[in-house]
């Protein structure tokens, strides 16, 4: 019986069905249910529930007319016109999306829904019988609550670089926590500058293999499952070198490659242009935008242009076995990089090359050559060579999960 709209109210975290009760003063009235199309502005007849919020939905909150709210995430202020025959309410959410409308109206079962997206969510309904309106009912969908993946990277979500493979850098360094799975070895380098100092040290520079340090600062403490050679190297933030093993970079690599085919899987909901060289990415979702790109379209592309609401969680997943990102800056409109995502699930081979990605990557069967640039952002690879430069934006966003 309810059908879903296609407007800005596309459901994010909770699904809200709003039903504006007309009530009849004639004596006997019975009322009727009528279902909108919430891309028509006339509601039509049909069997409803009267008062009584739908089967399929749990009861929210009653509020009268001409007054009433709705918070602290959320808020509606619902009012009558002059001749106490309109509903008009203002609603504005943070967390709830109107994605359905049932208006149950008086004994001609007509009424007018008018649904303004632009500026202030404005809703009218019109009584067409001429009855008055006297509250609003919401009600909820429990089975369409949606909430965050805990952990959206896994096992990477707390460092700045992640790399299940071999790393080799010199005269670079990452601004957050840095893990590889295999042989780092590393000259002229910095690790954990951007990080808060914590008593007892963190462990910054962790690494399942071989660790040859040679000239640098570690901001905490470093742990290698192999043999270290360290010259030159200082640890600050009262840190120190230590011989472990505190990952399981096999598993870590297995969740990842799941993670990264799933983030590829989820539909498409943003819009994508490719214009003179520039690829243009265009949401409406308050909560998250998914896009897809070409990876051939990306490598020719000398900028990337991110519009969406903002606070919106943005995913790009990119298709491609080999991808190469050049002379290319990245533009956050609504959002920043805490909040952005670019998934490589395809990717065998990633090269990155004065570029200023803003976000970040999830590239888990990557080889990447990251020649120089930045990443704002977490950066995952499946090996990693090159003095790009990766600073600390950790993944903040929402990816939801039902």
């Amino acid at each position: 019986m309810l059908r879903q709209g296609r407007g800005w109210w596309a459901t994010t975290n909770i699904v809200v069905v709003l039903s504006i009760l007309l009530l009849s003063v004639a004596v006997g009235a019975s009322p009727t249910g009528v279902a909108a199309d919430q891309s028509a502005t006339t509601v039509r007849a049909a069997t409803g529930p009267g008062d009584a919020c739908p089967a399929d939905t749990s009861f929210l909150l009653t509020i009268p007319t001409p007054f009433g709210r709705l918070y602290p995430n959320r808020q509606v202020i619902a009012g009558v016109g002059r001749d106490r025959l309109d509903a008009i309410f203002y609603a504005g959410y943070d967390n709830v999306a109107i994605t359905y409308v049932i208006v149950t109206a008086g004994p001609t079962g007509d009424a007018q829904f008018d649904f303004r997206p632009r500026g202030v969510r404005r809703g009218v309904v019109h009584s067409a019988d001429q009855q008055p309106i006297t509250r609003l009912t919401f009600c909820t969908v429990a089975s369409t609550v949606q909430t965050c993946v805990p952990a959206p990277l896994g096992t990477a979500t707390d460092f700045n670089l992640f790399i299940l493979g071999d790393l080799t850098q010199q005269n670079s360094d990452v601004e957050g926590r840095l893990a590889v799975g295999g042989r780092a070895t590393i000259a002229n380098y910095s690790a954990g500058a951007a990080l808060p100092v914590t008593s007892p040290a963190q462990d910054v520079l962790v690494v399942g293999g071989a660790l040859t340090f040679n000239q640098g600062v570690v901001a905490g403490n470093a742990v290698s499952g192999g043999a270290a050679t360290l010259t030159n190297a200082t640890f600050d933030a009262d840190g120190r070198y230590r011989q472990g093993n505190l990952l399981d970079f096999a598993t870590a690599a297995s969740d990842l490659r799941t993670i990264s085919t799933a983030y590829a899987g989820l539909p498409t909901n943003g819009t994508t242009r490719v214009e003179y060289g520039q690829v243009i990415l265009t949401g409406s979702d308050p909560t998250l935008d998914v896009f897809a790109v070409s990876g051939a379209d990306l490598s020719a592309a000398n900028s990337m242009d991110i519009q969406v609401p903002a606070g919106a969680t943005v995913l790009v997943n990119v298709a491609g076995t080999d991808v190469h990102i050049q002379n290319a800056g990245f533009a956050l409109d609504g959002v920043g990089p805490s909040h952005v995502l670019y998934n490589f699930s395809q990717a065998a081979a990633l090269r990155l090359e004065n570029v200023g990605v803003q976000g970040s990557i999830l590239a888990p069967s990557a080889a990447i050559a990251f020649a120089n640039g930045v990443v704002a952002g977490t950066l995952v690879g499946a090996s990693l060579t090159g003095p790009g430069q990766a600073n600390r934006a950790p993944f903040t966003g929402c990816l939801l999960q039902t």
